[in-house]
């Protein structure tokens, strides 16, 4: 027996069904069936004149699949409209209406049915809509701009059969004086069309944004105008890639900037962590794994990935690309090329080397940001800990000889819990045996100052070790010097 083909993949899913339909059966069989499949018509050509798919009918259900929730909500709106007007030239009572649920997920296509969770979600929310209402996942609705002629009410968060998580909702309307949008503009939360005149339940508000930016357990700690900065630069460039060494705070910097970046970027702000692939062909699909994506058979993970993202606007963090930089560059390079409507914020210890990349070097700590960071780290290692103005003195020393880098700093301010300021200031200069123990749960090159080093040693081919070996010894840094002593054969 053949095996049946399966597809992974996410999409916009819109589930419908007629409401009340054994009542209407009930009423006259005959003519009950004939307007359903009347409906199902309409409601199917009204889904293909804005680029979707209807899979499969099931009894009084239809689901259809879209790539875009820009094109499934108003194509809901729409078939709200048409349906409406459609009963509104009906004498008797034998009116059919849908409901409809869209949800964003994963879903699996397999003989033109389709079925996973995508599917189900949005089943559950078509039974929160009213007779002729749409319910839209909350991350949906982020997709649609401020500007859209729309009015939105929240549904608050809803508790949903076979979801552990509770699931937020919306309903809304289109303004009565405005018209639908075209597709490619069209707003994505829960909709009714004018002229529908029904009441949608008053519930509360709840705010979210889209995003699985890591939720960090310390304060961020200074550089407001670095963070402007690179705000700005992301509004100039659509690939901000901030570079510098290792444990100077690049990963920090990047998340603090997606937090505050996030009412900027309907279609949310996405992590996305390298440190752990070592092979330059994953970076597509660990990437694809954050949206919930699987690889198409016969086809390129990026090109998949692509064409999900075409239509989103969206900020991408993509965090340590410096070990799988080839794939990390093709790969971007790729997505915004295809998706113009993306921006990427990378980190890596270095450049990786793509037309209309903004580099931005990450500066080391100033003294009083520094000062700040070691007490605030160190009285998380001690409570109670209050820094005298001998001891402030000393950690001013410290901070300095540590060069203002985060990752020392906060090594060396976790040594408080056994050891005062004076004395590790005392045992700074063996700082590869002091400066250790960081978080057990961080990765091992940021457990240790040491780690952190060999980890950007590591990358280097021989010819970069040689010239790095040779610059070590350098006392005072001068372009003039470093030639003499790189191309010195004898040396």
């Amino acid at each position: 027996m053949e095996q049946e083909y399966l597809s992974r993949k996410l999409a916009v899913i819109l589930h419908a069904d007629v409401v009340g339909s054994t009542a209407l059966v009930q009423k006259n069989e005959t003519l009950a069936h004939e307007r359903i499949q009347s409906v199902f018509h309409r409601f199917s050509e009204t889904i293909s004149s804005y680029g979707g798919i209807t899979h499969e009918l099931r009894g009084d259900a239809l689901v259809a699949e879209f790539n875009r929730a820009s094109d499934a909500v108003p194509a809901a709106i729409a078939f709200q409209a048409l349906n409406e007007k459609s009963n509104s030239l009906i004498s008797d009572d034998i009116q059919p209406q849908l409901r409809i649920g869209i949800s964003l997920g994963e879903v699996i296509v397999a003989d033109n049915t389709l079925t996973g969770a995508g599917v189900v979600l949005a089943q559950r929310l078509e039974q929160l809509a009213e007779s002729g209402g749409i319910v839209v996942q909350g991350s949906v609705s982020e997709t649609v701009p401020t500007r859209m002629p729309f009015d939105f009410q929240s549904l608050g968060e809803q508790h949903l059969k076979g979801f552990e998580q509770p699931v937020r909702a919306f309903t809304a309307r289109l303004k009565a004086d405005k018209e639908l949008p075209a597709p490619d503009v069209a707003a994505t939360r829960q909709f009714a069309h004018p002229d529908i005149d029904r009441k949608f339940p008053q519930l509360s508000s709840v705010d979210s944004d889209p995003t699985n930016l890591p939720t960090q357990l310390s304060s961020f700690v200074g550089r407001e105008h670095d963070l402007a900065s690179v705000r700005h630069a992301l509004t100039a460039n659509r690939l901000v890639t901030l570079t510098g060494p290792g444990g100077c705070g690049k990963t920090r910097l990047a998340v603090q900037v997606g937090a505050e970046e996030l009412e900027q970027f309907v279609d949310g702000v996405w992590f996305v962590e390298l440190g752990p692939v070592v092979n330059s062909d994953l970076v597509g699909h660990t990437i694809a794994g954050v949206f919930g994506l699987r690889e198409e058979l016969g086809r390129p993970m990026v090109e998949t990935l692509a064409e999900q993202l075409r239509g989103f606007k969206a900020l991408l963090i993509v965090d340590n690309c410096e070990q799988v930089l080839t794939g990390a560059s093709t790969t971007l390079e790729h997505l915004l090329k295809h998706c113009p409507g993306l921006r990427v914020l990378a980190t890596s210890r270095e450049p990786l080397g793509l037309v209309g990349e903004s580099t931005w070097q990450v500066p080391s700590l100033d003294e009083p940001t520094a000062v700040e960071l070691f007490v605030q780290r160190a009285q998380s290692a001690r409570a109670g800990f209050m820094p005298t103005d001998d001891e402030t003195a000393v950690i001013a020393e410290i901070v300095e000889r540590l060069d203002g880098i985060p990752l020392a700093i906060e090594l060396a301010a976790a040594r408080v819990r056994m050891m005062n300021p004076v004395r590790i200031a005392a045992d700074i200069d063996d700082r590869f045996r002091l400066l250790t123990g960081g978080s057990r749960t961080a990765m091992a090159r940021q457990q240790t100052l040491e780690a952190s080093v060999a980890w950007s040693y590591d990358l280097l081919d021989d010819e970069e070790k040689l010239l790095g070996g040779r610059l070590a010894v350098m006392h005072g840094f001068t372009l003039e010097a470093a030639e003499d002593i790189a191309g010195d054969e004898q040396f």
